[in-house]
């Protein structure tokens, strides 16, 4: 049986992660308009910890589930999260602030994932990730449920996973060498994130890499890699941007420098984990602030043109301290409202089965 112990390691890396997708988004959205390429390096960091380890992360918290419907509720929730945020913000930014705005097709698109947010950008800019990452989290956990339930020795089923995985890695260098749509019926999307969500499943409970030698000697490899992935497919190595959308052999090579890091130090940061109980309760509410970002990121661009004399690394200290300071007191609040709405829901649901125990004695 797997523990049920909530796992420290990965809540504190979730938040870094979520942290790093606001700076992300401070640097790609406004930090564009004051930016220049002289400070391009900025471009290349942000997307080392990107979504890749997000869904690395799904893949490592998928572990400590064995049960289907579990899966399936928890997914299902996560629509019903988005769907009430999506709501707050359009009464927010179409009934308050602009009243007569929003029509109802424009809302049925926004729930379905295909609608805009134009006076905050950034939501719907940033929102691609959700209709690739619960067919990703649903298949993936389903498969890993159905392998471990058929599989009765460990050795077998990580046999088979390597092999799966290793399909799946033929499929990212297949898209990236033909530009392809599919490949067997797979989208390109699919193949890509399902990699680090069953790399993340596979590596959940192993460790390696104890020396500080072989961790630095397996990112001298991914960044020598990198750089031939960068030479043979003629892309520069520094635009990750371009080799992320369609997802990239490239970026994915730059991706597994975040992954490395995280296997590295998953049992050597005890003290930082400790003492960083904020960190950990963005990763343990990760959903809540990665939708808040969407509003700090947008926001923000109505920050930066007033420090804009001051120079660009003061205009994107700035923008980014304003950006998480915006995402951190709208995704308390957006937790809060989860919450309640939720044990609302379990309140009345309750209460409906006590009626009809009720009914039955009677």
């Amino acid at each position: 049986m797997k523990s049920k112990t909530r796992d420290i390691y990965l809540d504190f890396y979730r938040g870094i992660a979520t942290i790093s997708v606001v700076f992300i988004h401070t640097v790609y959205w406004s930090g564009q308009n004051y930016l220049s390429d002289s400070v391009g390096i900025l471009y290349t960091l942000a997307l080392l910890i990107d979504v890749p380890l997000f869904i690395f992360l799904s893949g490592w918290s998928a572990f400590y589930t064995d049960n289907i419907n579990k899966t399936f509720n928890n997914l299902f929730k996560v629509w019903m999260q988005y769907i009430i945020f999506i709501i707050i913000a359009d009464i927010v930014c179409h009934v308050i602030l602009h009243p007569g705005t929003l029509s109802v097709q424009d809302l049925l698109y926004q729930i379905v994932f295909a609608g805009s947010t134009p006076y905050l950008p950034v939501i719907a800019g940033s929102l691609w990730f959700m209709p690739m990452w619960i067919p990703v989290a649903l298949a993936g956990s389903i498969f890993t449920v159905l392998l471990k339930r058929f599989c009765k020795k460990s050795d077998e089923y990580i046999y088979i996973y390597i092999r799966i995985i290793t399909f799946l890695l033929i499929g990212v260098v297949w898209f990236s060498i033909t530009n392809q749509s599919t490949y067997f019926m797979f989208s390109r999307n699919f193949c890509f994130y399902m990699v680090f969500f069953l790399l993340g499943y596979l590596l959940a409970n192993h460790h390696f890499m104890y020396k500080l030698w072989q961790y630095l000697g397996v990112c001298a490899a991914i960044i020598l890699l990198w750089f031939l992935v960068s030479r043979t497919f003629h892309i520069p190595a520094k635009d990750l941007q371009s080799a992320k959308f369609p997802p990239h052999l490239m970026y994915f090579v730059a991706s597994l420098l975040s992954i490395v890091t995280v296997i590295y130090f998953r049992k050597k940061i005890d003290f930082i984990v400790k003492r960083c109980s904020l960190i950990s309760y963005i990763g343990k509410n990760a959903l809540p602030f990665y939708f808040s970002q969407g509003i700090g990121s947008s926001i923000i661009y109505y920050i930066y043109p007033y420090f804009l004399p001051y120079g660009p690394y003061v205009t994107l200290a700035v923008c980014f301290a304003a950006n998480l300071v915006i995402t951190l007191v709208c995704g308390v609040g957006l937790t809060q409202i989860y919450r309640g709405l939720f044990r609302a829901v379990g309140y009345i649901k309750s209460c409906l089965v006590r009626n009809k125990d009720c009914h039955t004695v009677k």
